[in-house]
Formats: structure tokens, sequence, C-alpha cells
């Protein structure tokens, strides 16, 4: 195998001994080996002293920060869609969705409620069940739990991404998950009061 190489030893490609390229501009250096992610992201590399180098002009960890935080947004999003579980004033247990529809559709619950409702037509996450419905007092702890489930992931959210921006190295950035527990120097006031809020205390 052969790589062109530039005047800073940065890759420019590679190929397999006997293809045709133009090398006026290029030094050649023939190889063994060449790892398969160096093939893939040829710039991103250099040929230094027989070795297989980062290249230190490519900034690694912004597309690396950049492509994590799209990554836990989207969690967020479907967590918050996925709803949770809800004890009703009769002691059942049903489970509610947040979609971006259901919350649009709560919001009018809400101005129903204030309007003097005693009671809401609303639905469970639960396809085999009909609509029914729910006294004033338990729509109200419908909405009041919903929002703030969803307060409490945005704001999660928001301080994790900082979190992510703080970090030096890819490998930092790459192992975080959504619900990784936030250094407490991270942790906005705000996250801390909800967290105390859904421990109930």
């Amino acid at each position: 195998m052969k790589l062109l190489l530039d005047e800073n030893n940065v890759i420019k490609a590679w190929q397999i001994v006997g293809g045709g390229w133009s090398e006026t501009t290029y030094m050649t250096v023939e190889v063994d080996e060449i790892p398969e992610e160096v093939q893939k992201n040829c710039s991103n590399y250099c040929y230094i002293d027989g070795q297989f180098v980062d290249n230190p002009n490519i900034d690694k960890l912004t597309p690396a920060k950049e492509a994590k935080v799209q990554e836990l947004s989207n969690t967020c999003s479907n967590t918050i869609y996925q709803g949770i579980p809800i004890t009703l004033s009769d002691g059942s247990t049903q489970h509610f969705t947040l979609t971006e529809q259901d919350q649009l559709n709560l919001s009018g619950i809400g101005l129903k409620l204030l309007m003097g409702a005693q009671q809401i037509a609303w639905h469970e996450d639960d396809v085999t069940k009909e609509c029914q419905y729910y006294s004033a007092e338990d729509a109200q702890k419908i909405i009041a739990t919903l929002t703030t489930f969803k307060e409490y992931h945005i704001t999660y959210f928001r301080d994790l991404r900082i979190y992510v921006y703080s970090l030096n190295t890819v490998e930092e950035i790459e192992a975080i998950e959504y619900g990784f527990e936030l250094p407490e120097e991270f942790k906005s006031q705000v996250l801390k009061d909800y967290e105390q809020l859904l421990k109930g205390e």
C-alpha cells in the first residue's frame, strides 16, 4: 500500500500499490498495513516516523461534542414523549404519554379547568382502552405531574449539555449517556430543586 503525504506529513490519500495517481505535489510512502480508521479519515492522521498519529490541526472535539449533544437532545425528547405513570385519587395508576400533540391538548384541558370544568375527557397510554372522564382533581394532578416531568428533563438536558461542552477528550464525550449523574458543580439550582421535588423532599 502507498500513502500520499503533504509537507506536514498529513495523509492526503492512500491506495493499493499499482494504482495510478498524480503524485507530483505529494510525498509517497509505502506501508504494510493501513488501519481501517485511517482509510476512512485520511486527513485526520499524519504518518511520522513509521507511526499513524492524530493530525494536530484537526479539531475532533467540536464535532464530537455536537454529535453527542444532538444524541442527548433526541433522547431527552423521546423520554418526555414516553411520559410516566401517575397514581390517581382512586388509587389506580395509569400511564400518560407527553408527545407534542399531548402537550397541546393538555394546554387546552388546563384552560377548561380554569373556566371551572368539573370533569375532563382524556385517555391513558393504552390503545385498548377508551377515553374516560377524569375529575378536576385528577386532571390537575395529571397536568401538574407531566409538566414537572417535562421541565425536569429539559433542565437536566441543558445542564448536561454544559457539562459535555466542558470535556476535553473524545473518549470522555463518547462515554456520556442520558441519565448520567452530573457532578454537583454542573447542577443548576433549578435542577437541584427539581431533584428534591421528585424525591418528595
